[in-house]
């Protein structure tokens, strides 16, 4: 058994600062290999291909060395309930979709008296849609 180097606090800040490193990191790598096509945007890094494989192996480097240090020290694991993430920027999201009926739409020129007929119905249906996943989300 190794000698306890850290009191509760220390061990605490350490695993803190680690936890949010190993977040960014894992990020990273998963992004790295998973550029994204989606609908409206693309999500691209633009770091040079020949560039990508150094800074993977960096960044599992570290990864191993931050596994190293959590079991030397007995760091704590913790578990994140990402549900109240993903209901937070849906409430904003509704709100944002409220904004963007026919008539709020006004604000920024002319409407055409056709599109209430034509964009209100389907943005409704997301904010249920919206509305649905956030209740489903709660415990």
């Amino acid at each position: 058994m190794t000698r306890d180097l850290l009191n509760s606090h220390q061990r605490q800040a350490l695993a803190i600062t680690l936890r949010q490193l190993e977040r960014t990191l894992r990020g990273i790598v998963r992004d790295l290999s998973n550029e994204e096509q989606a609908i409206l945007y693309r999500s691209v890094i633009t770091l040079p291909e020949e560039r990508r494989p150094e800074v993977k192996r960096l960044a599992e480097t570290a990864l191993e060395r931050i596994a190293w240090l959590a079991r030397r020290f007995e760091l704590p694991q913790k578990t994140y309930d990402n549900s109240a993430s993903l209901r937070g920027p849906l409430a904003l999201l509704r709100s944002d979709l409220h904004d963007a009926h026919a008539a709020k739409l006004k604000r920024f020129g002319e409407v055409d008296p056709a599109l209430e007929t034509e964009l209100d119905p389907s943005l409704d249906e997301l904010i249920a849609i919206l509305f649905e996943i956030t209740r489903l989300s709660q415990k």
